[in-house]
């Protein structure tokens, strides 16, 4: 056990030491597994999503497939789980949906087994969104009204806002604005304060869905919001999302 936590001052600072920390994070997983300490490796090579999920093409396959053999070794259902769960999306992000849905298929029952709601809640929403994103889309939403379901049940509110926004998303792909407003609106309510990115991740949301029911002032208003939000929070990525819908309501006024 460590003599003192680290603490930092804000989001960046996290996530910058992670980047610093990177390749000592990934030595200690190769050298736990080397050791049998398989229960540590697992760990150890999950710790870093938070860089893994602002940072998502940066190679991190390796590093969980790792911590995949080691959670196999010992046979923990929760911990292959979590790490399918993960590992799935990143590949999903690579454009590996076929490898992607091999993992994401097999999650949410690990989580099941585990007896973690809110393992298979996340595992369930991450598997409904490389559907959706492979045309599986009424199936999709059925997975995603689930772990919507799911999350509701265990009262936890990050779980709840994770499957709400991808909900959101799925009802704005089927021009579903109504619908998706409502999602966002309610996640909006649960978000923690400074949840900054998915905070702004909700507003573009809700500028897009602003937008399909017409509301094209309000919409420009939230989009607006989301970029300097994103910009804020140092997420690149996001910021070209949000201003790439702001360029097409702009267009199409």
């Amino acid at each position: 056990r460590p003599a003192a936590t680290r603490e930092f001052e804000d989001r960046t600072a996290a996530l910058d030491w992670y980047a610093a920390e990177r390749a000592a994070l990934e030595g200690a997983v190769t050298a736990a597994a080397a050791l049998g300490l398989h229960d540590r490796a697992w760990r150890l090579a999950l710790v870093q999503w938070p860089l893994m999920l602002v940072r998502i093409g940066d190679n991190w396959t390796p590093l969980l497939e790792a911590g995949l053999a080691s959670a196999r070794r010992i046979g923990d259902v929760d911990a292959q789980s979590r790490t399918r769960a993960l590992l799935g999306w990143i590949l999903h992000a690579e454009g590996r949906n076929a490898e992607a849905l091999v993992h994401l298929e097999e999650a949410p029952g690990l989580a099941a087994r585990a007896g973690d709601p809110i393992s298979e809640a996340i595992a369930h929403v991450n598997h409904a969104a490389v559907l959706d994103a492979t045309g599986e889309h009424e199936r999709a939403g059925l997975l995603m009204r689930h772990a919507v379901s799911l999350a509701d049940r265990t009262g936890h509110p990050s779980t709840q806002v994770l499957t709400l926004q991808h909900l959101a998303g799925h009802c704005l792909k089927a021009q579903e604005y109504e619908a998706a407003l409502a999602h966002v609106l309610r996640a909006e309510g649960l978000a923690a304060p400074d949840a900054v990115v998915v905070r702004a991740e909700l507003q573009s949301a809700r500028g897009e869905a602003l937008a399909g029911i017409g509301r094209l002032e309000e919409a420009t208003d939230q989009l607006e919001r989301a970029i300097v939000s994103f910009d804020k929070a140092g997420f690149p990525e996001g910021s070209a999302r949000a201003a790439a819908r702001l360029s097409r309501l702009s267009a199409d006024r």
